[in-house]
């Protein structure tokens, strides 16, 4: 936990901005190169104001999403159209790295019912980059979020912090 603090002070203050949420295939739609945007018809369930009844959709397709500092990564995913396991299957990267494997959506959640995953993700160069990549069919994604990662675990505000000052920090979470 003193790495993490000591990590989050040499910061700049703007790393600690709000959360950020993409609504991927809406209206609000941002950071993307390629893909196509999906109207889900009619998904149950949803609150109004949901991000989750558009997608992005594509065999392979990018979000580059400019981020500072340490970021817990939210990935909402719905499958719109595929009830049978296997018939949808896709893989997402993290920089380059491959963060989620062969995603079955039908198998997972089922058809038309959203699931969740969440990660730790560290900017590269001032940019947080996905790839969504389709094995079988398409790969989609209906929401991004990022929440800086101190606004998440709740800390204090290290800003007022003197340089070199410490900490000492205790958390249930």
């Amino acid at each position: 936990m003193r790495l993490l603090l000591a990590i989050l002070s040499s910061l700049p203050v703007s790393a600690c901005a709000a959360t950020v949420t993409i609504d991927c295939g809406g209206a609000a739609d941002q950071y993307f190169t390629g893909g196509t945007v999906y109207t889900i018809p009619s998904l149950p369930a949803t609150p109004p104001g949901s991000t989750d009844s558009t997608l992005r959709y594509g065999q392979s397709f990018t979000y580059r999403i400019p981020a500072a500092g340490p970021q817990v990564l939210t990935l909402r995913f719905v499958e719109p159209t595929v009830s049978t396991p296997r018939a949808r299957l896709f893989s997402v990267t993290l920089a380059s790295q491959v963060v989620i494997n062969y995603l079955d959506l039908a198998m997972e959640a089922g058809l038309l019912n959203l699931l969740s995953r969440s990660m730790l993700a560290f900017p590269s160069d001032g940019f947080i980059v996905l790839t969504f990549t389709a094995a079988v069919r398409y790969a989609g994604v209906s929401a991004i979020e990022l929440t800086p990662l101190a606004e998440y675990l709740k800390l204090p505000d290290l800003s007022v912090l003197a340089p070199g000052a410490s900490l000492l920090y205790s958390s249930d979470k």
